[in-house]
C-alpha cells in the first residue's frame, strides 16, 4: 500500500477537495503529502523556474503545515508538459492524488485529465472530485481477471481493510446473445469473480475481511457505482495498453470520471509499475530545512522526454 501522496498543485484553481482527501488519508498512514507543481514547457522555454511560482508555492505549503500539523508537507515546482510531467512522478509506492473540476465534463468531451494522466502512470492515480456525495461508505473494486483487475483488487482490499469498510468485488458486463451464450458466460464471470475472492485470501494473510461477490448483467460503470451505501471509494484496474489506446485509457473509465461523485482510484498493471525514482536534483533551490524542503528542479534545454516516464 502507497504511504506516500502526491498531490497535483495547481495555484490558479487549488484542489481543495483532493488536497483534504490526501491529507486524511495521510494522517491515517503517518505518511508525507508532496504538492506537485508543473510549469509548462512554453511558459519556461528556457529551462529556468521563475521564483513567483516557488514562493507561492512555498506560502501554500506553510498555510498547509498551519492547519495540519504533524502531517510532513512538502512541495515542488516541475519544468515540462503536465501530463508526461506528472506522469513521471507516479510510482508504485506513492499514491498520486488530482482534482476533478466540478465543470469537467459539460461541455460534452469524454476527454479528462484525470484519464490522460492514468492512462501513462506508473503507479496509482486517484480522481477526487470537487463535490463529493454525503452518506457513502465502503469499497468496491472490478475485476475482469486481467493483471491490472487483480492489482486494482490488492489496493481496494488494502484500503478496506485499513479503513475498516466493508468490499465489494464486482464483475460488470452486458450479456447479449443467446440464452445458451449467456449462461456460458455468466458461468466464465462467476469462477472469475470467485477466483479473485480466492486469491485475495491467500494475498493478504489474516485479513478479517468478507468481500461482497457481485456478479452484474449492467454496464460496468452503472455496476460499480450502484450499492446500498453508494460507495465511499471506487477502485478500478487499468489494462496494459500502446499507441492511441493507451491514451484513451479505456471507456469504463470514462464512464466512471463522468458520473463520479466520489474518490477513484486507477490502478495501473504490474508490468507498468516502477519504484521511485532516485532523484538528481539540477539548478535546486531549497528554501526549506530537511523537515519538507521545497525543491525546484529544472530539465535540461533540449532534452526531449518520452510521454509515458520510463519504459
Amino acid at each position: 500500500m502507497p504511504s506516500s501522496t502526491l498531490v497535483a498543485w495547481n495555484p490558479s484553481h487549488p484542489p481543495t477537495a483532493a488536497l483534504d482527501w490526501a491529507l486524511r488519508r495521510a494522517r491515517a498512514l503517518h505518511g508525507p503529502v508532496e504538492l506537485v507543481q508543473v510549469l509548462d514547457d512554453v511558459l519556461t522555454a528556457d529551462g529556468d523556474v521563475p521564483s513567483g511560482p516557488v514562493a507561492a508555492l512555498e506560502g501554500a505549503i506553510e498555510r498547509i503545515r498551519e492547519e495540519h500539523p504533524g502531517i510532513p508537507i512538502s512541495g515542488r515546482v516541475v519544468h515540462g508538459f503536465v501530463v508526461p510531467a506528472l506522469a513521471r512522478e507516479t510510482a508504485m509506492d506513492r499514491l498520486l492524488v488530482i482534482g476533478r473540476p466540478e465543470r469537467a465534463f459539460r461541455l460534452g468531451s469524454r476527454w479528462s485529465f484525470g484519464s490522460e494522466v492514468s492512462a501513462v502512470a506508473h503507479g496509482p492515480v486517484s480522481v477526487v472530485p470537487a463535490a463529493s456525495a454525503p452518506d457513502r461508505s465502503g469499497v468496491v473494486v472490478g475485476v475482469d481477471g486481467s493483471p491490472g483487475s487483480w492489482a486494482a483488487v490488492v489496493f481496494a482490499a488494502e484500503e478496506a481493510e485499513r479503513t475498516g469498510q466493508p468490499l465489494r468485488i464486482v464483475h460488470g458486463g452486458e450479456d447479449r446473445g443467446s440464452g445458451e451464450v449467456v449462461r456460458a458466460r455468466l458461468a466464465d464471470h462467476e469462477h472469475t469473480i470467485r477466483d479473485i475472492a480466492r486469491r485475495l485470501r491467500t494475498a493478504i494473510p489474516g485479513s478479517t475481511l468478507q468481500p461482497e461477490l457481485v456478479l452484474s448483467s449492467e454496464p460496468p460503470a452503472r455496476a460499480l457505482l450502484r450499492g446500498e451505501p453508494a460507495p465511499a471509494l471506487v477502485v478500478i484496474g487499468s489494462r496494459r495498453l500502446t499507441g492511441l489506446s493507451r491514451l484513451l485509457l479505456g471507456s469504463v473509465s470514462d464512464d466512471l470520471l463522468a458520473a463520479l461523485e466520489t474518490a477513484l482510484v486507477v490502478v495501473c498493471p504490474p508490468e507498468r509499475q516502477h519504484p521511485s525514482p532516485v532523484r538528481e536534483v539540477a539548478r535546486t533551490g531549497s528554501v526549506r530545512g530537511p523537515e519538507g524542503a521545497l525543491h525546484v528542479l529544472g530539465a535540461p534545454r533540449g532534452r526531449a522526454e518520452p510521454a509515458g516516464g520510463h519504459e
